[in-house]
């Protein structure tokens, strides 16, 4: 019985270990920048972000994110490039700075993150250290929907922005609902969600350097039919059966004139005029 009991702790063990390092391998840096032609450059933000795949990096070596380890050491590099031209058709005109996007899969023995060159300078570094504090997310449902607001430590708000998701029990979908707001309340009416469903609503916070996460509880959307934005209702009234019949009625008219009664008039204008020639022919 004993040797049962810690096979079977041993096997919950090891599958809790391969979820986490699941999650881990679907989890990358975010960082985000900009580089000038005079060989100057800045990391602007980092954001632990999972599953992107709308993140297209420019192919590459002028310039490298590197991943340092412990001691200095570099564990990871990956290179892009830039283009500084605003059109092809104007080699001689160069935008000021040159705006980047690169991926770095997420490890827990990064300890920063490093803008270097094609020569190796290092142009800009970013320390990766957990943000003391939190962030805390309130969420109160009213007839129209629900409205979000939420607080937060943070030694300097001015770096501050948030993103808020709202996350499908029943697919399973993740929302976005904000990106990359400053205010700290948000709206929610009804139509943004899925009727029928349990919502979980999700804040990121994040100061340029690391992210911090709170989650609601689950909150029961109404029954219902799901609406998009523009929802057919808002067009009743403004649009009749007998407009849209003068329409087909104009539209009708146009293919007339074009396949009739234009290649009619061709044809008389070339009678007309044959007509005429054959009377000047005979006057002479």
């Amino acid at each position: 019985m004993k040797k049962l009991l810690i096979f079977s702790l041993a096997l919950v063990l090891v599958f809790s270990m391969a979820v986490l390092a699941s999650a881990a391998e679907n989890q990358y840096y975010l960082v985000e920048g900009y580089v000038t032609p005079d060989g100057k450059g800045e990391i602007t933000r980092i954001e632990l972000v999972d599953d992107v795949t709308s993140v297209k990096v420019t192919p590459g070596t002028d310039y490298a994110i590197s991943a340092i380890g412990e001691e200095a050491v570099v564990i990871a590099n990956h290179a892009f490039g830039v283009s500084f031209e605003t059109a092809p058709d104007l080699p001689f005109a160069q935008l000021d700075e040159a705006r980047f996007a690169v991926l770095v899969p997420y490890s827990d023995d990064f300890g920063a993150l490093v803008l270097v060159d094609r020569q190796g300078r290092t142009l800009s570094s970013r320390v990766l250290l957990e943000r003391e504090g939190e962030v805390s997310l309130d969420v109160r449902e009213t007839e129209a929907g629900y409205e979000l607001s939420w607080d937060y430590d943070s030694v300097d708000p001015s770096r501050l922005d948030f993103d808020v998701y709202a996350i499908s029990q029943l697919t399973g979908e993740k929302n976005v609902l904000a990106y990359r707001m400053e205010e700290t309340a948000l709206s929610v009416p009804y139509d943004w969600l899925e009727p029928d469903d349990t919502i979980v609503f999700v804040l990121k916070s994040n100061d340029g350097s690391s992210t911090l996460t709170a989650e609601s509880e689950g909150f029961n959307t109404p029954a219902g039919e799901a609406k998009d934005i523009l929802d057919d209702e808002a067009w009743e009234g403004e649009w009749s059966n007998e407009e849209e019949e003068d329409v087909e009625w104009y539209w009708y008219l146009i293919l007339i004139f074009l396949f009739v009664l234009l290649p009619a008039g061709v044809i008389v204008l070339v009678i007309v005029l044959v007509k005429k020639r054959k009377k000047r022919k005979l006057a002479k």
